[in-house]
């Protein structure tokens, strides 16, 4: 990932719904379960979800040195 969507999504183990919209773990774990993601799935109760916290666990996010790459960092988001 782009080292600035690193930045942006920085919640690995989201905790409240504010960290959840901003967390790729959230985000794979929701998509897997609902098949899309929704306001609605911004939820105290579908964080807390035992099958929610074992997926976000599976997830990781990392850049790489590819990203130093002046010209790729112009394209990316």
């Amino acid at each position: 990932m782009p080292p600035i969507v690193v930045a942006n999504l920085r919640y690995p183990h989201p905790v409240t719904v504010q960290q959840a919209q901003f967390s790729l773990p959230f985000v794979v774990a929701a998509a897997l379960c609902f098949g899309d993601i929704q306001l609605q799935h911004l939820h105290d109760d579908i964080l807390a979800n035992p099958q929610m916290q074992r997926l976000m666990d599976r997830v990781s996010m990392t850049s790489t040195p590819r990203w130093e790459d002046a010209a790729l960092l112009q394209r990316a988001p």
